[in-house]
């Protein structure tokens, strides 16, 4: 998260080239009892230092693979002195800026490309930031498309006025269901998500290279996206439905996946990485502790495993899966493809969208089971508790499901307040 400043100053020094070491460092926020702040840490040519940068307007949304807190800018106006993280960046950046250099023999380098600095931030991300494989895959994906256009620029060639050009004509990328690639109009959130990872490739080529320009701070990225969700009413099912679609499901796996989902509201990566040391019949629960994704597994979306209550006729459904001949070991999955490996998700998913069609259901995605458990269990469970329950990183998400709690006597307190005496 360091800066750097100046370029490389080389000279011959004993057949050796003599080279800077620019100054590196981060941010984080400490909590305190007045509140959140932020300090910078750094390490320059006269040793380690720290620095208070002042209040912290933001925050969390999830942790890292470590289990550190991620901050993002918190919601509304900003007051007068506070940081977001964007604004604690700035503030590092100026301190490097004015912090002195370390000399240091080194072989004189080449000039880098993109694909060099892509590379080199995606290995950064993977082996020293320890972001989540998940997360690294879809860097990755973007570096990828960014490397079409610009991979065998010098990162100093590229302008501020070809990138703006290639978000003009930017297309989002979509696999369909017969495997054939589409290219669509991307959404201000997949543009704004490509910038904020080029602009990640030129911060790491900054600390590694000591590239002094970054063009793509120039570009202006489209709004950030609201973070508080919203959630249609069609984009879940009732109760009634749930049932008419576990009848409706001819294969056994199939049916008790739909009431895990359905019930426990588990995400689709859970539920293929459940395995049946994660079920405890005599408590009634399950622990949640990876994730299926990308043909690979890993922890859940937040970070972190939990339990969930299983319902009894989840109970019954992994029950009935017991009874198989093989593959029943404590390390074994619970859902089985074939030989016992995970199940295909696009598979999957179709056959859910037959169970629906015989169950004469309206069409919704498997994830939508997810949100079914949410919407009916918000008016059963505090906030908190449903939060924890289905693995959410804040309580912002969670949120989404409040406009749908039972509030039946609410229209009797109007009914009361308008009375006339």
């Amino acid at each position: 998260m360091g800066d750097t400043r100046g370029s490389v100053n080389e000279t011959k020094r004993s057949g050796h080239m003599s080279s800077q070491r620019r100054p590196t460092g981060h941010i984080y926020v400490v909590e305190r009892q007045s509140g959140r702040v932020w300090f910078a840490k750094w390490r320059d040519g006269a040793g380690q230092h720290q620095k208070r940068l002042g209040p912290a307007w933001v925050k969390p949304y999830g942790q890292t693979a470590r289990g550190a807190p991620r901050w993002r800018a918190a919601d509304g106006p900003k007051p007068a002195g506070y940081l977001t993280p964007d604004d604690a960046r700035d503030e590092l950046h100026a301190l490097l800026a004015e912090a002195p250099i370390e000399q240091q023999p080194q072989a004189p380098q080449e000039r880098v490309t993109v694909r060099q600095a892509a590379d080199e931030w995606l290995r950064y991300e993977e082996h020293e930031a320890k972001v989540k494989r998940s997360t690294v895959m879809d860097y990755r994906n973007c570096a990828d498309r960014i490397c079409q256009h610009f991979g065998d620029r010098t990162l100093e060639d590229v302008t501020p006025q070809e990138i703006e050009r290639w978000k003009a004509g930017f297309r989002a990328e979509r696999r369909l269901g017969d495997g054939k690639l589409r290219r669509t109009q991307p959404s201000p959130r997949t543009i704004r998500k490509y910038l904020i990872n080029f602009n990640g490739i030129y911060r790491r080529a900054r600390e590694v290279y000591g590239i002094t320009a970054n063009p793509v701070t120039e570009v202006k990225r489209p709004g950030r996206v609201k973070a508080k969700q919203t959630l249609r009413s069609n984009s879940f099912l009732e109760p009634i439905d749930v049932h008419a679609l576990l009848t409706a499901t001819t294969d056994d796996t199939d049916r008790a996946i739909f009431a895990t989902a359905a019930f426990c509201g588990l995400r689709l990566g859970e539920l293929l990485a459940l395995r049946w040391r994660a079920i405890d019949f005599e408590r009634s629960l399950i622990s949640v502790e990876a994730s299926f994704t990308r043909g690979r597994e890993g922890t859940p979306k937040s970070g972190d495993g939990r339990t969930v209550p299983m319902a009894p006729e989840v109970a019954e459904s992994l029950a009935r899966l017991r009874e198989r001949q093989h593959y029943l070991a404590s390390r074994d999955l619970v859902f089985i493809g074939r030989g016992g490996a995970h199940i295909d998700p696009n598979a999957l998913r179709k056959r859910f969208h037959k169970a629906l069609e015989r169950a004469d259901l309206p069409r919704v995605r498997l994830h939508d089971l997810r949100h079914t458990f949410g919407t009916i269990m918000v008016s059963r469970v505090d906030p908190r508790t449903l939060q924890q329950w289905m693995g959410h990183g804040s309580i912002e998400v969670t949120e989404m499901y409040m406009a749908f709690r039972d509030r039946a006597e609410d229209a009797a307190l109007v009914s009361d307040a308008f009375r006339v005496p």
